[in-house]
């Protein structure tokens, strides 16, 4: 919601800034250099609405899940994360893969493809469980963050502010992220008594 605020702001303060710089400085400069025209030229300021990263994530998991390849040079410029150095440590378990993959030839889309294919390991029933359970709570901590944020934005000092987080504390509602923790505790344990029954 603060977010919509901000970029309905960052819109108007935008348009604010193109229509002065169309009123005060383009028709100055037409005027002194070419007299009286028909038309103006029009200048307008691009204000782009920001990606949603987290969902692109999701798709580009999805998609890679599905065996869609994905460049890393793309990924790498999508999101701002520098590609290693050769024999820089990287994060992760992935080795390296050779020159001349087969299919086209070694190119680099189909090499990064072929690693994400060749070096991804099926998560056990932790990692699936981990996931799980941070993706069920994120909505639970999204409502929390948004009223606190809401203090923060309202609040006049440090006082007043953790004043007013101790008395809405007690009114946080931990019932939906406290079912969605009992439930991910239930699935890691009946993993493991199959693990165990199966004597892994």
């Amino acid at each position: 919601m603060h977010n919509d605020v901000r970029l309905d702001i960052l819109f108007d303060d935008a348009q604010s800034l193109a229509a002065t710089i169309n009123q005060s400085l383009i028709r100055l400069m037409v005027d002194l250099n070419y007299g009286e025209v028909a038309a103006y030229p029009v200048y307008r300021l691009r204000v782009e609405e920001p990606e949603d990263q987290r969902a692109l994530v999701e798709i580009v998991e999805k998609g890679v899940a599905m065996g869609q390849p994905v460049s890393t040079a793309w990924f790498s410029k999508k999101f701002g994360i520098p590609l290693p150095e050769e024999g820089e440590a990287v994060l992760g378990n992935r080795a390296a893969i050779p020159d001349g993959s087969e299919g086209d030839g070694g190119s680099t889309p189909h090499r990064a493809a072929h690693a994400t294919h060749a070096h991804a390991h099926a998560p056990d029933a932790a990692e699936i469980a981990t996931a799980t359970l941070a993706r069920e709570a994120q909505p639970h901590i999204d409502q929390w963050l948004a009223q606190i944020t809401l203090m923060l934005d309202e609040a006049d000092s440090l006082e007043h502010f953790r004043a007013m987080l101790g008395a809405a504390w007690p009114k946080l509602s931990s019932e939906g992220l406290a079912e969605a923790v009992t439930t991910a505790l239930a699935a890691m344990d009946l993993a493991g008594r199959y693990d165990v029954a199966r004597g892994a």
